[in-house]
């Protein structure tokens, strides 16, 4: 068996101890105040499409696949019958209301 005496470690080992410690501690605030953050509501995502030729836009629910420019071959715009393309995406959040606030 190996009889490991304090006096025999040598200084690297004790800093690189040290270090780890002080890392951990460092650390620990932050993992405590995850496991009590308030879950944020999934937003709501949107897409305004608009034609190509006229002023005509509208917004409707985000579709997976969707993205700025592209051109929707499936819509036709009710004022010209001309293409529509997506002008913009946005994601609306789910403000806090007073009963979520007074349930924590």
């Amino acid at each position: 068996m190996i009889d490991i005496n304090i006096t025999q470690i040598d200084f690297g080992t004790i800093l690189i101890i040290l270090l780890i410690i002080m890392l951990i501690i460092s650390l620990l605030p932050n993992l405590l105040r995850s496991e009590n953050r308030e879950k944020r509501q999934p937003a709501k995502i949107y897409a305004v499409i608009s034609c190509l030729n006229c002023d005509y836009s509208e917004t409707r629910d985000y579709v997976p696949g969707d993205y700025v420019g592209k051109i929707l071959e499936n819509r036709r715009c009710p004022k010209c019958d001309s293409p529509m393309y997506i002008k913009g995406i946005y994601a609306v959040y789910q403000e806090k209301t007073e009963e979520s606030l007074k349930s924590r």
